[in-house]
């Protein structure tokens, strides 16, 4: 198998291990390096490259003026995040 076979085959794995587990909605965007991902209210893409998923809402809060449940969003998207990165990891261990 070729490293483009096995990167196919680790992103179609990935993308169906989303989908099953999260009820991912994957969108295709046309950019090349990335897919656009909704998992629930959370938004944001997935690396082709680096199989790795980043939310929009994870980007941390600075200044003052935001409300309790905008920080604990963003609290939740960071855990959230992290979750299914390290979940991503071990399942490309499997393969």
């Amino acid at each position: 198998m070729t490293k483009t076979e096995e990167k196919k085959m680790q992103i179609k794995k990935v993308l169906e291990f989303l989908v099953d587990q999260f009820e991912a909605q994957i969108d295709d965007n046309g950019d090349g390096g990335r897919f656009d991902i909704t998992i629930g209210d959370f938004h944001g893409q997935m690396s082709r490259r680096d199989l790795y998923v980043e939310f929009w809402d994870s980007i941390p809060l600075h200044g003052e003026g935001f409300f309790p449940a905008e920080v604990l969003h963003q609290q939740d998207a960071v855990a959230f995040e992290k979750q299914i990165n390290e979940e991503i990891q071990k399942l490309l261990c499997t393969i």
